[in-house]
């Protein structure tokens, strides 16, 4: 019923759904979709039919054309973490851009860290030991008492050009 196409030869792409909830779905790509190129999503909903039985047409289909961003443009933003006691998990460093667009990526121990396909932009940066080893941060509670996982923030905005890495960046935990 749904089909990915990069037009205008079209060349399939294979995808995968998940459904997020009872009428919500996502289409991911199997693979990563080639920069500033046309697609095509097709949506055969003939076969469809709502929770009252009605149906669509017998010609019903969904047709979405959407462009990819041009990743050429992008940047990384790359770095070390300098921390006085040793973490018991990953580490998790997200940069966050003014209009609240976050981008992450996780290091083991005290090694250098990369994020890659960074748009251009101002970014503020926080990190956190993942000591659970759950991919989230976790407060910790009361009772039972547990601690939370340790957490930094740089208040210092980070200026990300286009087509320039920007590197050392050192995210530091007091």
């Amino acid at each position: 019923r749904i089909k990915l196409f990069r037009t205008p030869n079209n060349e399939n792409q294979s995808f995968k759904i998940t459904w997020l909830e009872d009428n919500v779905f996502s289409v991911t790509p199997s693979t990563r979709m080639l920069s500033d190129i046309w697609y095509e999503m097709d949506f055969n909903m003939d076969t469809l039919r709502g929770a009252n039985g009605l149906t669509f047409p017998k010609d019903s289909t969904l047709k979405l054309h959407f462009k990819t961003l041009d990743i050429r443009s992008y940047s990384s933003v790359s770095g070390i973490i300098r921390d006085s006691i040793n973490c018991s998990g990953p580490y998790i460093i997200t940069i966050i851009s003014s209009d609240g667009k976050k981008y992450s990526t996780t290091a083991e121990k005290k090694n250098t860290w990369i994020i890659k396909d960074v748009p251009p932009g101002t970014y503020k940066i926080e990190a956190f030991c993942d000591s659970d080893r759950n991919g989230v941060y976790s407060y910790g509670s009361v009772f039972p008492f547990v601690y939370g996982e340790r957490f930094t923030f740089n208040n210092q905005e980070l200026s990300v050009k286009a087509r320039w890495s920007l590197e050392n960046v050192i995210v530091l935990f007091p």
